[in-house]
């Protein structure tokens, strides 16, 4: 049921430089994730996805605590991944040895087993060392006969007690940077002989604010830099190709980028984004259409031979209030498949018997979907907000109360309620951040090719949008929050 028309699984697949799959929070990078996980497997190719949990796990046990300094993360990352790999690598090490020659198999044995070692058994062999001798000196009874010992200062027959030294080694947990470096030989060296895939996903799930948290910043930073550095590193040929993956949201790449001036064309090079609203050519099918179409035709065998334009005339209506279906959604939505989910599964709902997705049925759930669409926004501003800063520039929105508002009609409610704001304390503070995230947009008027007026919109999240908004035309809200924010 994965729809490919978009191009990015294929794409994934072929270009072995990319390794970052990015893009706003419901647009399906998790699940092209697993599709290739699973398509990986069954060709083969060790692959496994992990979540921050598997990573935060490994830091508790290998350090005793979730906070590193600053001068081990790096190291502690690249062990991170490391002993990952090397955990995938054990559980199929037959495929290395079914590729090896008869002269490299002595070799590759002895580097699995030190990966296995390190990963799966932590016995003392390299993860333990003794830092000093502690010499001790002991009275030890030494018996040349058969007489019993008289612990005192006398001499007897047959008896002597004699000093003598015991040595006592102390033995303490060798530290995971000990043992990089040759973790690292033994990965890269059986590599040689086989493929494996590693995907970390859910980093960007943190449990704190993470615009100006310089700790989430500094580790996610590190944490790219690592996985580049190790890609670039590991063997890679024509038959034999292993990557490092990391899955973030698109709206996090951004105070990531702009702590480290490296990390920009890093993440450039090795990125794939989803991105679902970019413009299509006149006449195909968009893909948003496309992947509802996939995933209807494959939920039943009946269905499976049908085209696409029967499918649409089928199940869904040409247009609601008067304008093309695909737009309106796209209109109603940030243009993600989560949106458009969501939008149907309400009226699905509401409408449990019904045969099709009628204009009505859209219009009749538009706030209860409008209330999901919030939801879903304030979850993901809460990454990098506060849920008070969040709440007041909703606050500021609903005294508004217009779908277009001018900049004067904004800068009263500023003026009015200026005491009361704590956050936006000007016009451009609340504007900046609002346009930033999608609730609001620019709106003007225009002529289309026939003459016929009608409306321009800016959206910063489209790939046509401005920058940053234009304050001499009208700002409007976006369309999926009306219904949520605006008492009439």
């Amino acid at each position: 049921m994965f729809y490919t028309g978009n191009n990015t699984y294929k794409e994934l697949v072929e270009d072995k430089t990319k390794f970052i799959i990015s893009g706003k929070k419901g647009t399906g990078k998790t699940i092209l994730a697993k599709y290739f996980e699973l398509e990986q497997n069954k060709n083969k190719i060790p692959t496994r996805l992990l979540t921050d949990r598997d990573v935060v796990l490994k830091q508790f046990i290998e350090t005793g605590k979730i906070d590193l300094d600053n001068s081990q993360r790096e190291l502690f990352i690249e062990y991170t991944i490391l002993t990952e790999v090397g955990k995938l690598i054990i559980e199929n090490k037959k495929q290395a040895f079914s590729s090896c020659n008869i002269f490299k198999w002595c070799r590759l044995m002895q580097k699995i087993n030190y990966i296995q070692k390190i990963v799966n058994e932590r016995t003392p062999v390299d993860n333990f060392y003794s830092p000093s001798y502690d010499l001790n000196e002991k009275l030890s009874d030494k018996i040349f006969g058969e007489a019993s010992i008289k612990k005192d200062t006398s001499v007897s027959s047959g008896l002597e007690i004699i000093a003598e030294q015991e040595t006592r080694k102390t033995f303490i947990k060798n530290p995971f940077y000990n043992i990089l470096e040759k973790l690292k030989e033994c990965v890269k060296f059986i590599l040689q002989y086989m493929s494996v895939n590693l995907i970390f996903d859910d980093l960007d799930e943190y449990d704190d604010i993470i615009t100006g948290n310089e700790k989430y910043i500094g580790f996610f930073n590190d944490f790219i830099k690592v996985t580049n550095r190790i890609n670039s590193d590991i063997y890679c040929s024509e038959t034999k190709c292993s990557r490092v993956i990391i899955i973030i949201r698109s709206d996090m790449l951004q105070p990531l980028n702009n702590a480290s001036k490296n990390l920009n064309k890093i993440i450039a090079d090795g990125q794939i984004k989803l991105n679902w609203i970019k413009k299509v050519s006149k006449g195909r099918t968009h893909p948003l259409m496309e992947l509802i179409i996939t995933k209807i035709k494959n939920s039943n065998p009946l269905l499976k031979n049908l085209n696409d334009e029967e499918i649409i005339s089928r199940f869904f209506c040409e247009t609601v209030k008067g304008i093309p279906l695909i737009n309106y959604m796209l209109n109603a939505s940030f243009g993600r498949p989560r949106d458009i989910i969501n939008m149907l599964n309400v009226i699905i709902d509401y409408n449990k018997n019904a045969t099709k997705f009628t204009s009505k049925y859209f219009q009749q759930t538009r706030k209860d979907y409008s209330e999901l669409f919030l939801n879903e926004l304030r979850n993901e501003l809460a990454s990098h907000f506060s849920s008070e800063q969040i709440e007041e520039c909703l606050w500021i929105i609903k005294k508004i109360n217009k779908n277009e508002f001018w900049l004067s009609e904004l800068s009263q409610i500023i003026y009015t309620y200026g005491t009361d704001l704590k956050y936006y304390k000007t016009e451009r503070e609340f504007y900046k951040f609002a346009y930033e995230f999608g609730i609001i947009g620019n709106v003007w008027h225009s002529m289309d090719e026939k003459g016929n007026q009608c409306k321009g919109y800016s959206w910063k999240y489209r790939e046509d949008g401005r920058d940053i908004p234009d304050e001499t035309q009208k700002f409007c809200l976006h369309f999926a929050l009306s219904n949520a924010l605006i008492h009439k």
